[in-house]
């Protein structure tokens, strides 16, 4: 009775283990709401390993404005490999009046080297790009 007992607990240990490594986890998450100015190079997250990581962004122009109600935004991701800097997830966003493609969204792997922060930007595409827009970033580590 004492072996099953030990070899229970060991199952039940063990289990909980190997469910706390299960892929995919998320590493990061942003949510940017009611934005109206661009957004210089920002730290995501700063990897702590190698690996490949799912990126999922969504950017939108909720309220459009500027020059004739146009607003014209793009966002991007930009992390390190090991062939160097990369560009990741870039969209772009153009509300004219109630909006032409007033939504982008993008999924994308990459692989990013360990101790090189992934970052984003936001910026607009004219002077004056005017407007809110609202963006958000989930990232996740596959391996």
């Amino acid at each position: 009775m004492r072996r099953f007992a030990v070899s229970t607990v060991l199952f039940l240990v063990f289990s909980f283990v190997v469910s706390a490594q299960n892929y995919p986890r998320f590493v990061a998450k942003l949510a940017l709401k009611n934005q109206t100015t661009d957004i210089p190079v920002t730290t995501l997250f700063t990897p702590k390993l190698d690996g490949l990581y799912r990126v999922s962004t969504y950017l939108v122009v909720s309220i459009p404005g500027g020059k004739d109600n146009n607003s014209g935004w793009s966002g991007q991701v930009l992390y390190t490999d090991d062939a160097g800097p990369e560009i990741g997830p870039n969209e772009f966003v153009l509300s004219l009046r109630q909006g032409s493609n007033p939504y982008g969204e993008h999924q994308s792997t990459i692989r990013a080297n360990a101790a090189t922060p992934v970052t984003y930007s936001i910026t607009g595409q004219d002077s004056g790009a005017g407007g809110v827009y609202e963006y958000y970033v989930t990232v996740e580590r596959l391996e």
